[in-house]
């Protein structure tokens, strides 16, 4: 996978959960770290695949799945509109 159009995708990805969430984003070397308050996560990019965590504070501890799931479909989403096979 092209590391610029895994990144394009790993941005294009964020930029839509800055919009839901109010995430803020910032990338270091091919590493895309979010945050807010309460959640803190990365998006990590290599040739070979494309990583995402998330880790969320004790109040929504209970809305996990749901955040895991919004943010795993806008970052699949972004990969296959650049034409990169989704998370795995």
């Amino acid at each position: 996978m092209p590391l610029s159009r895994a990144r394009a995708a790993a941005q294009a990805a964020a930029d839509e959960l800055a919009k839901t969430y109010s995430l803020s984003s910032k990338w270091q070397g091919n590493i895309l770290h979010f945050r807010r308050n309460g959640i803190d996560g990365h998006i990590e990019i290599s040739p070979s695949q494309v990583a995402l965590e998330i880790r969320l504070g004790i109040l929504l501890k209970g809305f996990r799945r749901a955040i895991e799931k919004a943010v795993g479909q806008r970052l699949e989403q972004a990969l296959q509109t650049q034409g990169l096979n989704g998370p795995s």
